[in-house]
């Protein structure tokens, strides 16, 4: 159900960068290592999702903190597992610095809020720099082996992470999410240590100075989690519609990956057919398919799909529905949409389930005729506001309130 890129995964761990080394968060040229490629299908965009083992979800809210004025100043080898971390404070994770009693929240128009000289380097004085950790533990308790995902889901302005002492990997990029496959590094069965180093200022802060409140910290949930080996990467959905007839149109595009190996196919000689005839058996395991589903309402599934290898295929459907209920901003009408992927013979009616994943659509039709943009076919004036995801008592940290509003 995740997209990653395994050789990548491989590539910096085998490395063997040093803590100490780190350069990254001053070069231009990387914004990332070992992170996964962005996609649609995360655990937040589902309505349900009842075969993803959510090991932690929000590993939150309290995690050991320790907060430097200056990068020169961090902790270079808070990662390790026997590294003491008594006299350390806690923060609550997600949660800005300067609102926990770390540093001052700075409020700039159209300037940074530090010295643009050394561009695109950033100063290390006044660079503050928190470092956490936290241990969890993860059961063992699993029919077969899986994949695990750390999701974190947005961080100002850039951080590594470890996993039990081992270097995982880096990103930018303040308000998406970064997720890496922790598989390798994790101990199931044991209490687990996750550390991530966070700066306040990366070269990544020159594309993001914005007329708002700089602050700092881990500003979303971060989530934890294991997936079966065969899962559903990724999917496109277009929900369209004829403002006309009131004909849906929908297009889903559904990429399955594949992270486990399989026998390759069995060739047996087979007398029954002729002397030297050969028969192809395909083994069972290695076969799926994907079915789409609307309101619980079957409406049609791909053909077969073998895996021999680790390895994607993608699939896709066009499908019409007479007579849909309309989205307007007005009247959100929503539809859920289920991708459930299957394992087994389905024509033999033993086919499970391995992944279903519901995610809402609302269908509409939108375009742009003679200058005028329509919703439906109806004419609209979009009135947009300036947020900035910005609350009075939590700062970029955005509840449930502030996403209603």
């Amino acid at each position: 159900m995740k997209k990653f890129f395994l050789s990548l995964i491989i590539f910096c761990t085998a490395l063997g960068f040093s803590a100490q080394t780190f350069t990254e968060w001053q070069d231009p040229r990387v914004f990332e290592i070992n992170k996964l490629y962005p996609r649609a299908n995360i655990p937040d965009n589902n309505w349900n999702s009842n075969f993803i083992n959510y090991l932690d979800w929000g590993l939150s809210p309290m995690w050991k903190f320790h907060y430097a004025p200056n990068a020169d100043e961090r902790p270079t080898d808070f990662f390790r597992t026997d590294y003491d971390d008594s006299d350390w404070g806690t923060i609550s994770v997600p949660g800005n610095w300067e609102l926990n009693g770390y540093g001052v929240p700075v409020y700039v128009n159209t300037t940074n809020d530090f010295d643009n000289s050394q561009l695109p380097k950033v100063p290390v004085k006044g660079n503050a720099v928190g470092s956490y950790r936290r241990w969890i533990y993860i059961d063992d308790d699993y029919d077969e082996p899986l994949q695990v995902i750390i999701n974190v889901g947005g961080v100002k302005s850039c951080f590594y992470l470890w996993v039990n002492g081992e270097f995982v990997g880096y990103s930018e990029d303040a308000k998406t999410n970064s997720e890496f496959d922790i598989t390798p590094f994790v101990k199931f069965g044991e209490r687990n240590l996750i550390a991530l180093q966070v700066f306040k200022w990366s070269d990544g802060s020159y594309f993001e100075c914005q007329d708002f409140w700089r602050l700092s910290g881990i500003e979303r949930d971060i989530t934890l989690y294991a997936q079966p080996r065969t899962h559903i990467l990724d999917y496109k959905i277009v929900a369209d519609m004829d403002p006309h007839n009131k004909t849906g149109i929908l297009d889903v595009e559904v990429t399955v990956e594949n992270l486990r190996s399989f026998p390759k196919l069995d060739t047996l000689k087979h007398n029954n057919i002729s002397k030297n005839a050969e028969l192809e058996i395909l083994p069972i395991d290695n076969l799926y398919d994907v079915s789409i589903f609307l309101n619980g309402k079957y409406l049609t599934c791909s053909e077969n799909i073998y895996f021999y290898e680790r390895e994607r295929k993608t699939v896709n459907f066009h499908i019409t529905i007479p007579d849909v209920h309309s989205w307007t901003a007005e009247k959100p009408f929503l539809y859920g949409l289920t991708i459930s992927l299957g394992k087994g013979d389905g024509i033999n009616k033993n086919r499970v389930v391995v992944e279903s994943d519901s995610i809402p659509i609302g269908f509409r039709n939108i375009r742009i005729e003679n200058g005028q943009l329509l919703v439906n076919g109806v004419p609209v004036t979009i009135r947009g506001v300036n947020r900035h995801e910005h609350d009075p008592q939590t700062g970029h940290v955005a509840d449930n309130r502030i996403k209603e509003d």
